[in-house]
């Protein structure tokens, strides 16, 4: 069964709560099935560093404060973000650009949050996925750079839905409806955003330790589905 939606608030797919998104279950595929420690993974493709470094020169410039790549500096491009958005209502044209940008430095800071590794599978960024290892959970941050840039998930880009191993959904829908509401200025946030990924996977390290199964690692080939 498949819940597909984006990263969203809307009150017909879930009502909005703090870490709660529209999720989509799907399975993995792979001849490990996460059955065992995973190698260290893919490097990081060229074109993701190359944009976010772009990310960081665009910081610099406008705010002259350099990025460091860690989650700590995530208010800073939320800053730089709310800065930007009356800049794009003047030229949208620069929206895609911007967003991909913004995307991949998020989803390096993602990944190295989360342990995790990216999986770019063509030149469409609605294929640009953040994986983890631990657990089985991707996100497009591309799809997350659209959201917070326009303060919206009605937009063209990319889907910011999570998405999660067949079965699991439940495990991270059930944690995220504990937390309390936060405004929609705090939700369309990168700092928020990163703290709602963390929740779901909390939840779902749970849930495996539960099982007796928390030594699971998932790798690239886990992730082919998407």
């Amino acid at each position: 069964m498949l819940f597909a939606g984006p990263f969203s608030p809307d009150a017909t797919r879930w009502p909005r709560r703090r870490g709660l998104t529209t999720l989509q279950e799907v399975t993995p595929g792979s001849t490990s099935n996460g059955k065992h420690k995973s190698p260290a993974g893919p490097l990081t493709p060229d074109v993701i560093v190359e944009l976010a470094h772009s990310c960081r020169q665009f910081v610099w410039a406008k705010l002259q404060i350099e990025l460091d790549g860690t989650a700590e500096t995530l208010p800073i491009l939320d800053h730089y973000i709310k800065l930007a958005r009356d800049d794009l209502r003047r030229q949208p044209e620069a929206t895609t650009l911007l967003a991909k940008t913004v995307g991949a430095y998020f989803g390096s800071v993602l990944a190295s949050t989360m342990d995790g590794f990216w999986r770019v599978s063509s030149a469409d960024d609605r294929h640009w996925f953040v994986c983890a290892r631990s657990v089985y959970l991707a996100i497009n941050p591309m799809g997350v750079a659209h959201d917070v840039l326009h303060a919206s998930t009605d937009h063209d880009g990319p889907s910011s839905e999570l998405r999660l191993d067949r079965g699991e959904h439940e495990v991270v829908a059930e944690r995220l409806h504990r937390l309390p509401a936060m405004d929609e200025e705090e939700y369309f946030t990168l700092s928020a955003r990163v703290e709602m990924i963390e929740i779901a996977i909390a939840a779902l390290r749970d849930h495996h330790l539960a099982k007796g199964s928390a030594e699971i690692a998932f790798e690239p080939a886990d992730y082919v589905t998407l």
